[in-house]
């Protein structure tokens, strides 16, 4: 498979012309980020992910990346038939970056240099997800997800 982090503007200009089936995964932290909306007959899924670009929690208003983003990438990626993934967050540098990576080792066992600056939390615990499944110190009782058995809210 291939996994492609971009920036929203990026995504925005060129995802309506791919000619190759494709899942498409991107990432906002608040509407104003939030992808415009694009027709491709070749999108297979398009996955919408909140969550804001740390790794730690600041108050109830932030919203981390957690088990459930977790889950719904592994699902839509082990679901999905085709080769190409794109992976989109604001400046595509960080958080699309970070789930690139992971998704490029854990499926493709590419370990190629990473660059120097990504989100190293979101790139360790997709990745220790997608290894291991749930786990409690990964959730850090934060879990949006009510089928995890860590949820706390």
């Amino acid at each position: 498979m291939r996994f492609i982090a971009a920036s929203k503007d990026q995504a925005e200009s060129w995802c309506p012309y791919i000619n190759e089936p494709f899942l498409h995964i991107s990432i906002f932290q608040d509407e104003e980020s939030e992808l415009e909306k694009y027709e491709n007959s070749n999108l297979v899924k398009l996955i919408k992910l909140k969550f804001h670009d740390t790794g730690h929690y600041i108050d109830d208003t932030v919203l981390i990346f957690n088990c459930y983003h977790a889950a719904l990438i592994k699902e839509a990626v082990c679901g999905f038939k085709g080769e190409l993934v794109v992976i989109n967050c604001e400046a595509g540098k960080s958080r699309s970056v970070a789930v690139a990576l992971a998704l490029r080792q854990f499926f493709n066992n590419s370990h190629k240099n990473p660059p120097k600056k990504f989100n190293r939390y979101v790139h360790e615990f997709l990745l220790e997800y997608l290894r291991n499944g749930v786990n409690p110190s990964l959730c850090q009782n934060i879990c949006q997800d009510k089928n995890c058995r860590f949820f706390r809210h």
